[in-house]
Parts: structure tokens; sequence; C-alpha cells
């Protein structure tokens, strides 16, 4: 069963693309998903009057070719969004949208997909699929929100005989290993790992999820490979180091920032109200009134959005930035 969001929950999903996730959305809509629609670059109006039409797909993303479609499909018109895919039987229409959405990207299905996956699977859907998802993965950010999620990824490739190999994770101080893929086992210090045997040529990926520190600053992890039987002549090792910047560093500056911004007079109002909103997030982060913060942040989002004369695409980012914190100590703080 989908459940529909609400309007507030609309917004951080909006905001949270903005800022560089990534959305797929299908057929099922309402005027509570109306706010997604500019993700997805398109205007819905309605219903077409057909049911389980046949699409072509002709845009650059996905292979060129026919399929089915279940259910009846969204009527669409284009604002910024690029078109994929059109039904056969009403070529000005389309079928699969796809949208830049600030540094984020959506994509919209005019037809049930989930449905169409289920009722008439196929080769060539699971292609469409997998290269939309490949489409709309968003790329690793420079600099991670405190507190926020994210998974890093090892490949290890072993390029000599035969072996049985272990490899250990040592997290950045202040994060939290969340989870791992396989999964692994704790050694005495606590600390994730792996035991498994690697034939010549042979690969293993290893996935950590990780709640990153608190604070601002560079955290470093490191994964060593051994030997399980201590007969690896070499032990290998690799880090990686996260730039993480603290809410409190983000309000700052972006306060700061938009405070000089030279705006025309009619978006004077739109600004200082964003920028007063900022700071009484920060404040209430700071009280750890989470909740409130992220209907400041909403705020701030929606006074920006306002603003014409100047672009502020950069601040509303960083404000989405702030969002996200404020959204993962809400995550926490729950029981």
């Amino acid at each position: 069963m989908g459940l529909k969001l609400n309007n507030d929950l609309t917004e951080e999903v909006r905001e949270a693309v903005f800022r560089g996730d990534t959305l797929i959305l299908d057929a099922v809509h309402d005027e509570r998903n109306h706010g997604l629609d500019a993700i997805a670059g398109t205007n819905v109006h309605g219903k077409l009057g057909v049911s389980s039409p046949t699409i072509n797909v002709n845009g650059p993303i996905f292979p060129t070719g026919t399929l089915g479609s279940f259910g009846r499909p969204l009527r669409l018109d284009l604002t910024t969004g690029a078109v994929q895919a059109v039904f056969a039987d009403s070529p000005s229409r389309p079928a699969i949208v796809t949208n830049q959405y600030g540094l984020g990207r959506g994509i919209l299905f005019a037809y049930n997909l989930v449905a169409t996956l289920m009722t008439q699977p196929s080769s060539a859907l699971d292609d469409l699929v997998s290269a939309a998802i490949g489409w709309v993965a968003p790329a690793p950010a420079a600099v991670s929100e405190a507190r926020s999620y994210t998974v890093l990824r090892a490949r290890v490739t072993n390029v000599g005989i035969a072996a049985d190999l272990k490899a250990t994770f040592t997290p950045p101080a202040g994060a939290t290993v969340l989870g791992t893929a396989p999964a692994a086992t704790p050694d005495a210090s606590g600390r994730p790992l792996w035991t498994f045997t690697l034939d010549s040529g042979a690969t293993k990926n290893l996935e950590i999820g990780l709640r990153l520190p608190a604070n601002t600053g560079g955290f470093t992890g490191n994964i060593s490979i051994d030997s399980a039987r201590n007969d690896l002549a070499t032990p290998f090792s690799a880090s990686v180091t996260l730039s993480v910047e603290s809410a409190d560093t983000v309000a700052q500056r972006v306060a700061g920032e938009l405070s000089a911004l030279a705006v025309s007079s009619s978006d004077k109002s739109d600004r200082d109200h964003a920028v007063s909103s900022i700071q009484a997030a920060q404040a209430s982060l700071a009280a750890r009134d989470s909740d409130q913060a992220i209907g400041l942040l909403i705020d701030a989002s929606e006074r920006l959005l306002k603003i014409t004369g100047v672009d502020v695409t950069p601040y509303r980012v960083e404000v989405d930035r702030l969002l996200q914190e404020a959204e993962a100590r809400w995550f926490i703080a729950q029981p």
C-alpha cells in the first residue's frame, strides 16, 4: 500500500532533490503531490482517456524501442523536463520525462511502472529501469552534512593465488557504523571484520553504512586487508577522508552571505525573511528542537523560491543542507 505525503513532507522531499538527491515518480498523483511536479519538470492535467497504452522510447537516455504499460496514464505538459518516451497512440503526450532540478534529478513515468513490471516483465523493461536508476543516481557530495548517512564501498580483487583473507574497517572518529554488506562480525575493538576466500582474479565488494560525525572537520576511515592465516606477504590498506560541516558552520555562512547579497527592493523582504528563518532554525537546533528547525528551514527555502531578480540557487542548496542535518537530528531523537 502506498502512503500519500502531506504538504510538509512534500516540501522536504522537494528540497532534498534540490540539494542533490533524486526522485523516481510513477502515475499515482493527486493535489498533495503537486509540489513534486517541479522536480519532474511537468504539469499534470488529469489523465488520458486510454488504458495500458504502448509507449515508444526514443530519448537519449534509454535504448530505443517499444514497450507496454499498465494503468490509465497521466496527461502531462512539459515545463523544464525532457521527453524520453511518448505514447504510441498520442505521440504528443510524454510517457517518460526526466529533469535536472537544482543539484538533483527527477524522472516521471506517466504510467504505473510498478504494475507494469509485475504484469509485463521483460529484459527490455529491466534494462529501461536500470538505465533510469543509473541516470538519477546522485554523485557523492564533496562536503557532507554532520550526522548525515553515507555509504562507503570497497572492492577487493585478488591478483595473486587463491587466499583466505580478512578485511577490517576502522571508522572515522565520531562516526557510527549502522550496517555492513555482506554482514560483518565485530572484532575485539568493535570494528567491522569480514573473512572470506578469494580465488585468483576474483573480486569481493564490501559496503559500510555510516552515520557521520556531529562536528565540522575532515574525518578519515581505513580498511586493511590481511591474510586470515597470517601468510600474506604484504598486507594492504586504503583510507578515505570525509569532509563534514555542522549546522552551525553552514548556518553562519549562508546567513552572512545572504545578508550581504545585493537584491532588488521587491526581493528584499523575502531575502530578509529567509535570513531570519535560518538564524531562528540555528537557535532551534541549539535548543534541540529539530522539529521547529525543519519548519523554519522549509520557510526559508520557500522565501528563496520567490526571489527572481538574482540567482539564489547556491544559498537554497545550503539551506537544504541545513535541512538535512535537522532531519537527521529529528530521526536520531526518536524513541
